[in-house]
């Protein structure tokens, strides 16, 4: 699983605090899990992997990604090559709204 970071603003370093913390009405768990997913320090290889960083079960996980998506901060593409299939996140750090 790839996780594209987009958005990134590198002269502030607080934009995911600003726009999302502050602005976006997300709920705690879609927060937890936009902040786990913009971390540089981990890479994942799958969403099982992800839902154990953000200590979440399943259907709270769900929601969660459901929600970011709703929100616009989350965008999967599901791709099939050669038989396998993949998926490639994308997170946006802030919405230009």
């Amino acid at each position: 699983m790839k996780i594209n970071r987009v958005n990134h603003d590198d002269s502030n370093t607080s934009t995911t605090i600003n726009n999302a913390m502050f602005n976006s009405g997300l709920s705690m768990p879609a927060l937890g899990l936009l902040v786990t997913l913009l971390r540089t320090d981990t890479t994942f290889s799958n969403q099982k992997e992800v839902m154990q960083a953000t200590n979440a079960k399943r259907i709270a996980f769900t929601n969660a990604r459901k929600e970011l998506e709703q929100a616009g901060y989350l965008i999967i593409n599901h791709t099939r090559k050669g038989g396998q299939f993949y998926n490639e996140w994308i997170v946006n750090e802030s919405l230009n709204k």
